[in-house]
């Protein structure tokens, strides 16, 4: 089920497979990068530019996501999290948030949790199966494109006049 703007005011998601396709690229002298989507981003700020909060649990901790994150004006950013309930629970307590006007999205396993504390969920079509099977809502965009733009323009509209 897809919240009204009236029911939700955090999106909190996860990173790997959500707002990257997952991929993590590894260079000749053993670098690794991720590529995020622009379309995703835009529809981050336009979240933000509403007034409302946006929340980042991630599994893995790198440099070059913190840095996407904060461009993008994240209320809270959490890598190398172990367990993502625990730590969406603290968050929520930090913020003053309440965990039933959140939508979680996230596309694998450790994500569960979340959606299990929040009052919404959705995950990107390419999510794993048992993740597809428990989200309230299934995008039509993978993951890293477009999907989070999605969430956002279903939840608020696309922000483009009618004639």
């Amino acid at each position: 089920m897809m919240p009204t703007p009236d029911q939700v005011n955090t999106l909190v998601v996860d990173v790997d497979g959500v707002l990257t396709d997952g991929a993590i690229h590894v260079h000749e002298n053993g670098t690794q990068s991720v590529r995020f989507c622009v379309k995703d981003g835009l529809g981050l700020v336009r979240w933000r530019e509403s007034g409302r909060t946006l929340v980042a649990i991630t599994g893995r901790d790198r440099p070059e996501v913190k840095d996407r994150l904060a461009s993008l004006g994240f209320d809270a950013v959490r890598t190398g999290v172990k367990d993502k309930a625990e730590t969406l629970q603290e968050v929520a307590k930090t913020l003053d948030l309440s965990c039933a006007s959140m939508i979680a999205v996230g596309d694998d396993l450790p994500d569960l949790d979340m959606f299990a504390l929040t009052g919404f969920s959705a995950c990107p079509a390419d999510a794993v199966m048992a993740v597809r099977e428990r989200a309230g809502t299934v995008l039509e965009a993978a993951g890293g494109h477009g999907a989070i733009r999605e969430l956002v323009d279903r939840i608020l509209g696309t922000g483009v006049p009618t004639p």
